[in-house]
């Protein structure tokens, strides 16, 4: 696993899902630095983005979390940052 990005909160890894064998991005966010508010945040888009299956949507494989961290398995989308393709 190599880090191919990451931000304030979390860090994301290149990597390859154990029983599909599909390679994934795994996105570690540190729980420790998110306050309540984000915490709810973040729990409710979990709940949403693992009800949506769409093609121009990531799909996320599967989640869980420790006592400190989130791990986040997701695909793995190439080519950037979003933002950097906007006009």
């Amino acid at each position: 696993m190599h880090r191919i990005g990451g931000g304030k909160f979390a860090d994301v890894y290149d990597s390859r899902h154990k029983i599909t064998r599909k390679v994934c991005a795994v996105k570690k966010i540190n729980k420790v630095k998110l306050n309540q508010k984000e915490k709810q945040f973040l729990r409710n888009e979990l709940l949403i983005i693992s009800m949506i299956s769409h093609p121009n949507v990531v799909e996320m494989f599967e989640f869980f979390e420790t006592s400190k961290w989130i791990y986040i398995a997701m695909e793995c989308v190439r080519g950037g940052e979003l933002y950097h393709y906007l006009d």
